[in-house]
């Protein structure tokens, strides 16, 4: 078995170097937050109240701000008044950018190990014995006389 050529270990080098550096910017991401959060996400939807002579009875619908998030495998949503949901929708916010970084870290991680792996076996050569960089060594024989 052969050594890979040095632009494939190279290749391989580069994009190791690459992956680190995109790691080190979600790292940055994650030291960098300082909170506090708050999890789930904050949305903003329309709705109708049920007043058959409402605006919303036409189509225009009042606007209602919730915080969804899981809990315990059920979505739950919060209504958040209108004086808390600049608040909360920055905290939200941070809260998502957090948990992407930390999605990329995971993805970032499972890309440099198979890059690691990769490299691995480019640089891998079986041993075999006697194999003297290519060159079989030869057996001396005595005469016997």
């Amino acid at each position: 078995m052969k050594l890979a050529p040095d632009s494939d270990t190279s290749r391989l080098r580069r994009e190791i170097l690459r992956i680190e550096k995109e790691h080190d910017e979600r790292i940055e991401t994650v030291l960098g937050e300082r909170g506090p959060m708050i999890r789930g996400s904050f949305v903003r939807q329309g709705r109708r109240c049920g007043k058959p002579t409402c605006r919303c009875a036409r189509g225009e619908l009042h606007e209602a701000a919730l915080l969804t998030a899981s809990e315990e495998g059920r979505g739950r949503s919060i209504h958040v008044p209108r004086e808390e949901q600049a608040r909360v929708e920055e905290r939200a916010g941070r809260y998502r950018s957090f948990r992407r970084a930390r999605a990329d870290l995971v993805s970032l991680g499972r890309r440099l190990l198979r890059a690691v792996d990769e490299l691995q076996r480019a640089l891998t050569e079986p041993y075999l014995p006697g194999d003297r960089g290519g060159k079989r060594r030869q057996r001396s024989r005595r005469k016997e006389g």
